[in-house]
């Protein structure tokens, strides 16, 4: 199972990281985390290595989650995309949703335990792990 964490915050990517391993292991469950510090470079990196679950910020510099996710989504339009963002334009994650571009989106709340427990629970239901 390998995930693709897209935030341009490193703390972010970084303890949503951890809170993922740690599940992983508490299941022995193999995984691999790979992370994007913007929409664009999660494009190259998915096209490059791909991945079975993407987590994506909305607001970052260089490219934006909605280009991203649609990008992605034209690469690949199985893989599940889970929207994560604190801020995000009035209307984009809505029209995400509409589109059938994200699987789910959650706002930045700080509660990574919870995230990281949604988006394992998800990754098993879209058949990703």
């Amino acid at each position: 199972m390998k995930f693709l964490i897209v935030d341009d915050d490193e703390f972010n990517r970084l303890v949503l990281s951890q809170y993922l391993n740690d599940i992983a292991k508490k299941l022995e469950k193999q995984i691999e985390i790979i992370e994007a510090i913007d929409g664009s470079n999660a494009v190259e990196i998915y096209s490059n290595e791909g991945a079975d679950f993407v987590v994506m910020d909305m607001t970052m510099p260089v490219m934006g989650g909605y280009e991203a996710c649609e990008k992605i989504n034209k690469i690949n339009d199985k893989c599940p995309i889970y929207i994560l963002s604190a801020v995000a334009k009035r209307g984009e994650i809505e029209e995400i949703m509409k589109r059938g571009l994200a699987v789910h989106h959650a706002y930045k709340t700080g509660d990574f335990d919870r995230v990281a427990q949604e988006v394992w629970n998800l990754a098993e239901k879209y058949n990703a792990l």
